[in-house]
């Protein structure tokens, strides 16, 4: 993993040079369906997905539950980092505004208000309302893809600590 973030090109043998062109260029497919399950809670909260009842309630409910968490949420996280790392930083950002569909919100040349909406025929204030809770999340989402770290457990580590000094 250390050629993926590695400035020092000059240092890396042929094959990691083409293995990391290749990992660029399907970057935005490693990180693509953990940020389509994002905002599809993003849009949730936003009460976008009003008619589909309880069930996108409790899925969205056990996706961020303990019990859960590490093998969804964590995991989709993580891949999110891992994309943020390998994907040029603008690009990164670009392609999570679409996703949220905050292109209007984010464009400094216009007034940020549109007459059209990308989330169909709705009254101005709860177009606005949508948007601000929508660009919360994706705010809240950057700060976590920068601040998570995952700690090992000590399970994890009673493992792993006695299979390294082997190793060594």
């Amino acid at each position: 993993m250390r050629f993926l973030v590695s400035t020092d090109v000059a240092s890396l043998s042929d094959e990691e040079i083409s293995i990391r062109q290749q990992i660029r260029r399907m970057a935005s497919t490693l990180y693509e369906m953990p940020l389509r399950a994002l905002v599809l809670c993003a849009q949730a909260s936003a009460q976008l997905w009003r008619r589909n009842g309880f069930s996108l309630v409790n899925q969205i409910h056990n996706y961020y539950s303990p019990l859960c968490r590490a093998e969804m949420f964590d995991r989709d996280l993580l891949m999110m980092q891992v994309g943020a790392a390998i994907r040029p930083p603008t690009d990164f950002l670009l392609h999570v505004i679409c996703r949220f569909r905050l292109i209007q919100w984010a464009d400094q040349s216009g007034d940020g208000g549109s007459k059209q909406t990308p989330f169909g025929k709705m009254e101005p204030e709860e177009t606005g309302k949508i948007i601000v809770i929508l660009a919360e999340e994706m705010l809240h989402l950057l700060i976590m893809i920068v601040d998570f770290y995952k700690a090992a457990s000590m399970d994890d580590l009673r493992i792993r600590v006695p299979h390294f000094k082997r190793i060594l």
